[in-house]
Order: structure tokens, then sequence, then C-alpha cells
């Protein structure tokens, strides 16, 4: 209905098409060509689809599927996440593997040091850290399990229907879907090759990484849309909307091979087990008035609210190494990341209002608006490494995580507390990691849509301004940009977006069409934060450059046509 959608990922400029149940829909649109009167961040399309307002009669429909993936079924058992969470086919489950209360409890900067074994410390500080060790699920954390993966499903209900209210329609629609679709692969290959030496001579790559993969998901998105349409008088409606999506999914990845550019001798082992808990909740006002007066003048006015979020909690690591030499399995902190623990949470509000009027003249019709959002995000992420002292890791991650393992307080003959070997967590925050981002855009359009005999012409211009703020928490950051401090703008642009768009009709049910048009990309708020991730240890680091501007793009299209009799 013209309002934004984010995605269920908030780090992509796409949204998923089933994010509405299709009974719901009155139609789709796909624009392929760019209109004033269209958002200017417009790379390559634009896709609006409209909820029904007025049912004609009581509908109710429902519709149930059922399918299998060659990859995830029909295999045997396959890799999966060890003890999800209860509710997960319901949608949810971040709860359940939310970072203990005990450890959340602590400020930054104040979460308990381990000190070296006989070395005098803080009892106190000693008995928090084995405390705060011990609070982590390591019982279930560092294995896998195998078993047979959920058949993918769908189902949607959707309901609908008119009545008159103070002799006035009123329609309505509600629509509830669910999906659950499972994923997996296995004999995958993960490689990172680098191209050395002078371009010209080079002729092979050099292999860096390379890593047998196997993977698998396990996703549950559920959606609820509710909708009414009031009649305030025959030229007069206004309409209100209200959906949410919910996604709960688990992904969990081995990956094993050699790490070239690091002791090639060595088999290199990592393993990644990850859950995200997504959700976008949004409302909308519109209304729609037509003037006859006025020479059919219409209105069109909308306010639209999105709240997107996005929980990450417990993202784990666990990478290892093994020397068929000495048969001897190690944790290399040299040059591997030590076994992990991430939680990370996303949260992005989005305020949009929009007015468009449309004078239909002999001929010709004239449509203006304007535009304004606000758009603004919290992003932080918590992150444990687990060292140790005195501990071998022998090939199994749970035995290396077994209670005895983990560290203990001695005291030695003058009763003063020691820390004696074993496991305990490091709070490894790194402060660049967490960031607060707001943008503003404010638009405004005028356009003419003229026939001229067999010659129609659709052009006119759109005015954005954006203006985009970013604030990081790291001081170093901070230091190699300095306008990273949430109120300079890091991205103020002013831009002139003429669209232009030429139909002409052939004899013989012919049309040539011309088009021209001007848009933008604009970085999103991932891409701008100096926000470091990667999906494998040891692979791709993905990383945000506060620098990047937004991208101008010219579009220019020339189509002829021809159409059947049919």
């Amino acid at each position: 209905n013209g309002m934004e959608l984010p995605a269920l990922d908030p780090n992509r400029n796409s949204a998923q098409l089933d994010l509405l149940p299709t009974a719901a829909l009155d139609n789709i649109v796909v624009y392929k060509t760019f209109s004033p009167d269209l958002y200017a961040d417009f790379a390559g399309g634009y896709v609006d689809m409209s909820t029904k307002d007025f049912p004609e009669q009581f509908t109710l429909s429902a519709s149930a599927g059922f399918g299998i993936n060659t990859n995830a079924h029909l295999r045997g058992e396959r890799l999966a996440y060890a003890a999800p969470a209860s509710t997960h086919a319901l949608g949810f489950g971040a709860q359940q593997h939310a970072l203990p209360a005990s450890v959340a409890a602590y400020a930054q900067g104040s979460f308990p040091q381990f000190q070296a074994q006989n070395s005098g410390i803080n009892a106190q500080q000693g008995q928090q850290l084995a405390a705060a060790t011990r609070s982590f699920d390591h019982q279930n954390a560092w294995r896998f399990e195998r078993r047979a993966l959920p058949i993918n499903q769908q189902f949607s209900l959707a309901l609908g229907n008119q009545h008159q209210v103070f002799k006035r329609p009123f329609g309505w629609n509600a629509a509830l879907s669910y999906s659950r679709q499972a994923n997996a692969y296995e004999n995958g290959q993960y490689g990172i090759y680098e191209l050395s030496g002078q371009y010209d001579a080079a002729n092979s790559l050099i292999t860096q990484l390379s890593l047998r993969d196997e993977w698998s998901s396990d996703e549950v998105l559920i959606g609820a849309l509710l909708s009414a349409s009031y009649k305030l008088q025959p030229n007069h409606q206004i309409s209100v909307l209200a959906l949410h999506n919910q996604s709960s999914e688990y992904q969990v990845r081995d990956l094993i091979g050699r790490k070239q550019r690091d002791e090639p001798s060595d088999v290199f082992q990592t393993r990644t087990w990850g859950y995200q808990q997504r959700a976008i909740s949004a409302a909308q006002l519109r209304t729609q008035h037509l003037f006859p007066s006025l020479h059919n003048l219409e209105l069109r006015a909308q306010a639209d609210y999105v709240r997107s979020t996005q929980k990450e909690p417990d993202l784990r690591y666990f990478t290892n190494r093994y020397n068929a030499d000495g048969d001897v399995f190690f944790i290399k902190p040299s040059s591997d990341r030590l076994p992990s623990r991430f939680y990370r949470d996303m949260q992005q509000d989005n305020y949009s209002a929009r007015i468009d009027a449309t004078l239909p003249l002999k001929n010709i019709n004239i449509k203006a608006g304007a535009y304004y959002t606000q758009r603004a995000r919290q992003f932080g992420e918590k992150r444990y490494t687990f060292a140790s002292s005195g501990i071998a890791y022998e090939g199994d991650m749970s035995a290396y995580f077994a209670e005895e393992n983990l560290t203990n307080l001695t005291y030695n003959e003058l009763g003063e507390a020691h820390h004696s070997a074993g496991i305990y967590a490091v709070d490894d925050l790194d402060p660049a990691n967490t960031y607060q981002a707001a943008q503003q855009i404010a638009s405004a359009y005028g356009l003419a849509d003229l026939q001229i005999d067999r010659l129609r012409i659709h052009a006119g211009v759109r005015m954005e301004q954006t203006r985009t703020q970013l604030h990081t928490e790291s001081a170093l950051v901070l230091q190699r940009y300095p306008q990273l401090d949430g109120k300079e703008n890091i991205l103020d642009n002013l831009d002139f977006l003429p669209a232009l768009n030429l139909q002409y009709e052939l004899p013989k049910q012919q049309k040539l069409r011309f088009s021209y048009s001007r848009t933008i990309a604009r970085p999103s708020f991932r891409e701008l934060a100096p926000f470091a991730s990667f999906d494998v240890e040891g692979g791709f680091l993905l990383a945000g450059n506060p620098a990047l501007q937004r991208s101008i793009i010219d579009n220019i299209d020339l189509r002829w046509e021809r159409y059947t009799k049919d």
C-alpha cells in the first residue's frame, strides 16, 4: 500500500514477497521503470503489494501445502542444532538462548578478570569469574545432533467481509500464514583464492583456504494481518492496517580442510551454531478523498510506522587444529579465534508520512506530492571467548567443556585465593560493534501524464534530501572517523531526479517505448557502520565503511513491442 516494508533481514534492501498472505492481497504491481511518484532508492525495480479494502461478500479461504527438499529430506539424518528452543515452531526462541542474567548484569568493563595461577587475587573476583563461566550452557552448546529435518510445510487462512455501518460501507480482512522450511547440503566447498605476483605474469590462483562444508537450516515464518476500511462519504475513505511477521531460524555448519596461509600441514576445523529471531511490526493509516467540484481532484495521505527487530543470541564458533604426524588436536589462539559466543540485538524504527494529489484535466493528468521518513537503529553486541590454562583439547568439544575443566579457586597455606588451571570466560567486547544510526529523507515531486494523439508523455522530477548520522562506541574508530559522533551527517545529499517516459502507438498492435530516469542507491546502515562480522572462522571478514557514498544511476530503456491478436 505504498509503505516501505523492510526485509526480515534488516541488512538487505529487499523484502520477502511471502510476508503477506496471498488471500489478503488485491493486486501486485511491479514497476520496472522509475516514475517521480515512486521512492528514489530504486536501483532496479519496485514492487507494490496492495491489500483488499472492501470484499464484495464474505470470503473464507484456507490452504495447506507440503514439500520436500532433496538435499534436506529423503537422505536420513542430517546435521542439526542440539537442544533447539521448545517455542521454535511458533517463531520464538531467543529468550531460551539469552545471555545468562548473572553475566548480563555486569556493566561494561566490570566483568571479572582471570589471574594467573599462584598469584594472590581477590577471592570475590575469582568466585565471580568461576560462577560466570559456569552460568553458560556448556552441555548443549558445543555439540551437534543428527536427526531427520522437518518436512517443508505452508498453511494460510484468510477471512473478509463487508458490512453497512451507519449506512456506509465497512470492509475488513484478516489473514494468518505459517511456513516452515528446512534446507541442507553436505560436501560443499568453501574456498578463498588469491592472485599474487605481477598481473601480466600470474596465470593461476593460489589457494588460501579450502574447506569441505556441511550445513543445515530450519526456518519458521509466521505472518498475521488485519485491515479495515470505511467510507465516511461516497468520495471519502479511511483505511487502517496492522501486520506482524515473526521468524525463527537455526543454522549449523561444520567445515574441515586446510588453511594454506597458516601451517598448511594442519587439518583446520571450524564449526558454527547460529540462531536468529526476527520480527516486523507495521501499522498504517490511509485516507483517500475525491473532490468532483475541483475537477475531480484526488488526495491521498498516509502515515506509516514499522519496527523491525533482530535477536541473534548465542552465535557460537569453535575452531581447532589436528596434526596427523603427532596425532594431536589443539587450539591455536595465535592465529585462530578461541571458542566464542556472540550476543547481538538490533532494533530499527521507521516513521513516515506522505501526501499525493492528482488533478485530471483534458488530455493531461497532473500529480504532485511530498514524503518524509525518519529511521533510527540501535545495534549492540556482546562477545565472550573461552581461554584456558593447563587444559588440553583432545578432539571432543563437550569433553573439553566438562565441569571438571572449568576454572576453580584454590587457597594456599595462608588462606589466599588462587585460580587453579581451567577454562574461563573473557569479556571480549569490541566497542566498534555497537552503534546507533539515524536517517531522515524529505522529498517532493511533480509530474505530468499527457496524451497527444498516439503519443503518451509521462515526465516529471523528484527532489530528495537525505541526511544520515551514525554513532560508534569505539574511541579508536572515532579517532579515524570523527564524523561518527551521531551528530554530524555522514551522508548529506540533495538530489534532483528527472524521469521521462515516451510511448508511441504504432499500427498493427505495436508500441515504441523510450524512457530515461535518474535514481539513487543509498548504502544501508550495515554497510556504513564499522561493525565487522564473519560467517566462517578464517573466512571473509565483512566490515562496514563509513566513507561510502550514495550512488547515482542513470537508466535508459528503448523497447519495441508487438502484441498478438489473442
